[in-house]
């Protein structure tokens, strides 16, 4: 299914593993208005996350990884309302 971008929501320095990336977050959506995360580190590796059903942050090809549960916590700190915070 083809998706759409949606805006850049935000870009930072982000330390994983002892080293530091440069992080940028895309909104993107489905034609059924389904969200979900676009996020780039330094250019190269394209991460896909999503919240599934049970509140976690996966990715959508490597399923639940440390990357998607950093990188989650990140947009639910800087961008998702609080209602749709996941609890940790």
């Amino acid at each position: 299914m083809m998706s759409v971008v949606k805006g850049r929501l935000f870009e930072e320095t982000l330390r994983l593993f002892g080293r530091e990336y440069a992080l940028e977050v895309f909104v993107m959506t489905y034609p059924n208005q389904t969200n979900y995360y676009r996020c780039i580190l330094d250019d190269i590796k394209v991460v896909d996350l999503w919240i599934d059903d049970n509140g976690q942050w996966i990715d959508l090809q490597a399923g639940h990884t440390e990357i998607s549960k950093i990188i989650g916590s990140r947009i639910e700190e800087k961008v998702l309302p609080p209602q749709l915070s996941i609890a940790h």
